[in-house]
């Protein structure tokens, strides 16, 4: 290759390139010591950061752990406290008597929560009581079922006759008794959405309040719907018959489409615009699966089987096989 440059240029040109290469060799050799000793701390240093890291997660999860102890420690020490204050409580409260009454308030409770809480009958709960008093001594246990009745339906009229809030989120469930005689019952109860809407749970008997109970000797739908409109009774004040509104205009009402309830509470619609009428789901849905089946053949040979081997099973060993029995719904829509 030639060069067009004369030769002085070129020597010093070609020196001056020698000499720059050297240093830059020299001077990468530098920076590539001076990277990897750069590298070489910098992984030190994380495995330290890692090792750290590793301790601080134990230590983490040492104390969630203990945090979690202590917190079931105290939830276990507020559970004990509450039951040793309801304890104390209840062992006061028999030591309380109400006026003109022989028994005391502890035992009238106990007495009532085996008839409500503990689903016992009447003279069951007595009995109960007097096998207790073997247990408590010092407490007076011998009491009669009739006593029981009558704790039982003085707290069913404060339930009936208490006040309750008037607000416009009522809803009312309501429905006629089984006719007895020629005499029919309307039972109305009800609850809040607002209430309800706090927690979330199929309803209960505790979530409900009674708010009328009537009994008629006839009931059609202008019964009916003179019932809710005069909602819900007449209450003996001073001698004289005063309405008391108890809950105000409900803003649902729940029935069972009854011929005689879904005429009178149409009849209160028209004069309750702001009421909505809504069908029980239980009584529609099996309304429904009714139309269904009872047209099919094979479903009516399916319900003579069963009623059959019912007959058969019932007072045998094997009548845990005993099918259950079918409710279907009476109402028409």
């Amino acid at each position: 290759m030639k060069y067009k440059s004369p030769l002085r240029k070129l020597v010093t040109f070609f020196e001056n390139s020698r000499d720059n290469w050297k240093q830059k060799y020299q001077q990468a050799r530098k920076d590539i010591k001076s990277l990897k000793n750069k590298r070489y701390y910098q992984q030190q240093k994380q495995r330290s950061q890692e090792q750290r890291l590793m301790v601080l997660s134990m230590e983490n999860k040492a104390l969630r752990a203990s945090l979690a102890a202590l917190e079931q420690q105290q939830q276990k020490d507020a559970a004990f406290n509450e039951k040793a204050e309801h304890l104390l409580e209840a062992t006061s409260a028999f030591d309380q008597k109400i006026a003109h009454h022989q028994y005391s308030v502890g035992l009238i409770q106990m007495l009532l929560q085996l008839v409500f809480d503990g689903a016992n009958h009447l003279r069951t709960s007595a009995r109960s009581m007097a096998i207790m008093g073997n247990v408590l001594p010092d407490i007076d246990t011998d009491v009669s079922w009739y006593s029981v009745r009558l704790w039982a339906m003085r707290l069913g009229y404060d339930e009936l006759t208490r006040t309750k809030e008037k607000a416009n989120d009522w809803i009312w469930i309501v429905d006629h008794s089984i006719q007895l005689s020629h005499e029919k019952c309307l039972v109305i109860v009800g609850f809040r959405l607002s209430t309800i809407g706090k927690n979330r749970h199929p309803l209960h008997h505790q979530d409900l309040n009674l708010i009328s109970l009537e009994i008629v000797k006839q009931s059609n739908g202008a019964v009916v719907c003179e019932q809710l409109s005069r909602f819900p009774f007449l209450l003996r004040k001073n001698g004289n018959l005063e309405a008391v509104k108890k809950t105000g205009i409900p803003r649902a009402i729940i029935h069972d489409h009854g011929s005689e309830l879904k005429a009178g509470i149409t009849q209160f619609q028209t004069q309750h615009t702001e009421t909505a009428s809504i069908y029980d789901i239980k009584h529609k849905v099996a309304l429904e699966i009714k139309h269904r089946l009872e047209q099919d053949t094979q479903w009516d040979t399916f319900n003579k089987t069963a009623s059959t081997i019912d007959k058969r099973l019932r007072q045998t060993a094997h009548a845990h096989f005993v099918p259950p029995k079918l409710r279907i719904a009476l109402h028409e829509p």
